[in-house]
C-alpha cells in the first residue's frame, strides 16, 4: 500500500491542480462571500413608503418605519404605480401602503389595514423586515389602545399600560442572532466548495490512469491507496477551512474540536469514495468534469440547508438522504453554531454506509478498467 501511496504523492506533485481544487476551492469561496456577507447584521432594507391617507396618525406611523433600523425608507411615493415600479426595479424590496381613512377608522372606533408589499427575491432580508413591520403596527396599534382608554376613564397611560397590553411579544434567534448570512449561508457553501474540490482531484486521480503510460495497471490496492491519500490530503484541506472560519471569519466553533474531525472525517470519506466511484464511469477528465460540476448545486438545493428536507416530495428526500452533503451540512452549521447537533450520530453513521458503499462499487470498476486494459495490452 505503501508504494502506491507515495506513487499518488509524486503523480499529484506532477499535477499540482489536485492541491489547488482541494485547498483552493473552499478558500476562492471563502473570501468571496465573506466580503459579500461583511455586513453581518440586516439592516437599512431598501423601502418605499406610500400614505395615502396624509394624517397626522399616518404620518406618526411612518416616522416610525424612518426609525427602526431595519428598514431604509428610499422614497415616499405618491400613486401606487410609481410604488410598484420601484418595487419591480428591485430599488425597493419592500412596501408599505398606509390606506386611505387610515385615521378616520381609528378614530371612529372601526380598524384598518397596515399593507406591506414584499419583492421576493432575497427572502432573508425581506423575513427580517417584515417580522419588525408586524412589531412595528402592533406596538402602534397598543398606544392607540392606550390613548383610547385613557380619555375614556381619566387614568394615566402608564398605568393603564399593563391592563390594555397584558401580553409583550419579543423575538429571540438562537444561534443566528443577528440574522446574518455568515452564520446561515455560508458554512453551508464551504462544505459544497470543499465538496467539488475533492470531486475535481479525485476525477483527476482516476481518469489520469485511463491515459497513463506507466506500467502499473489499475487494481483494488491502487484505487484503495487512492481512497487513503486523498483521505488524507481533504482532511488537511478540512482543517485549513476550520482555520479560517475560526480564525479569519471569526465564527467561533462551540463544539468540541474532536467531534467536528470526526464529523468532518465520516464527510470527506463519504466524498472521496463518491468522487472515486464516479469518476470510475469515465474514460477523460473533461467528461468527468461536466458530469460532476451538476452535483454541487442539485446537493446544495435538496440537501434541505436552505429549503427544509421535509416539506419536499417523498422520493426527493429519500434520494436526498443518499448524498453526503444532506447530512454533513446542517451537522456542520449545528456544531458550529450551537455546540451539538441531534444528528450527529446518525449522519456519522449513514456517510461511513455511503463511503463503504461506493468504495466497493468503485473498486469493482477500478479493476474491470485493470482487467481490460491487460487484455488489450495481451492482444
Amino acid at each position: 500500500m505503501r508504494p502506491y501511496i507515495a506513487r499518488e504523492w509524486r503523480r499529484c506533485c506532477a499535477d499540482p491542480r489536485r492541491f489547488a481544487f482541494l485547498f483552493g476551492a473552499a478558500l476562492v469561496y471563502l473570501v468571496l462571500f465573506a466580503v459579500l456577507f461583511a455586513p453581518n447584521i440586516i439592516t437599512e432594507v431598501p423601502c418605499v413608503i406610500y400614505d395615502e391617507d396624509q394624517s397626522a396618525l399616518s404620518r406618526k406611523l411612518a416616522q416610525k418605519f424612518e426609525d427602526n433600523e431595519r428598514f431604509g425608507i428610499i422614497a415616499y411615493a405618491a400613486t401606487q404605480e410609481e410604488t410598484l415600479a420601484l418595487l419591480r426595479e428591485k430599488e425597493a424590496l419592500a412596501a408599505i401602503v398606509i390606506p386611505k381613512g387610515f385615521a378616520k377608522s381609528i378614530q371612529t372606533g372601526s380598524y384598518t389595514t397596515l399593507l406591506c408589499v414584499a419583492n421576493g427575491a432575497n427572502l432573508m432580508p425581506i423575513g427580517a423586515a417584515t417580522g419588525d413591520g408586524e412589531n412595528i403596527a402592533a406596538e402602534f396599534s397598543d398606544e392607540i389602545a392606550l390613548r383610547r382608554e385613557e380619555l375614556r376613564t381619566g387614568r394615566n397611560e402608564a398605568a393603564l399600560g399593563n391592563r390594555v397590553v397584558p401580553v409583550r411579544h419579543e423575538l429571540r434567534v438562537l444561534n443566528n442572532p443577528t440574522q446574518g448570512y455568515r452564520y446561515f449561508y455560508l458554512l453551508g457553501l464551504l462544505v459544497a466548495a470543499l465538496q467539488q474540490g475533492i470531486f475535481f482531484a479525485t476525477g483527476a486521480a482516476v481518469c489520469s490512469e485511463s491515459t497513463s503510460q506507466e506500467e502499473t495497471r489499475p487494481t483494488v490496492r491502487l484505487f484503495l491507496a487512492k481512497a487513503v491519500f486523498y483521505w488524507l490530503l481533504s482532511m488537511a484541506a478540512f482543517s485549513m477551512l476550520l482555520l479560517c472560519i475560526v480564525y479569519a471569519l471569526d465564527i467561533p466553533l462551540k463544539a468540541h474540536t474532536g467531534e467536528m474531525f470526526l464529523a468532518g472525517g465520516a464527510f470527506v470519506f463519504a466524498t472521496v469514495s463518491l468522487g472515486l466511484a464516479f469518476a470510475s464511469f469515465f474514460s477523460d477528465e473533461e467528461t468527468f468534469a461536466r458530469a460532476s460540476i451538476m452535483y454541487p448545486l442539485l446537493g446544495f438545493i435538496v440537501s434541505g440547508y436552505t429549503y427544509p428536507l421535509m416539506a419536499m416530495p417523498p422520493a426527493l428526500q429519500n434520494a436526498a438522504r443518499l448524498l453526503p452533503q444532506t447530512w454533513f451540512a446542517n451537522i456542520f452549521r449545528e456544531l458550529f453554531l450551537a455546540g451539538h447537533s441531534p444528528q450527529a450520530g446518525e449522519g456519522m453513521a449513514a456517510m461511513a454506509a455511503v463511503g463503504v458503499f461506493c468504495l466497493l462499487v468503485g473498486c469493482a470498476r477500478f479493476s474491470a478498467k485493470g482487467r481490460g486494459s491487460e487484455m488489450g495490452h495481451a492482444s
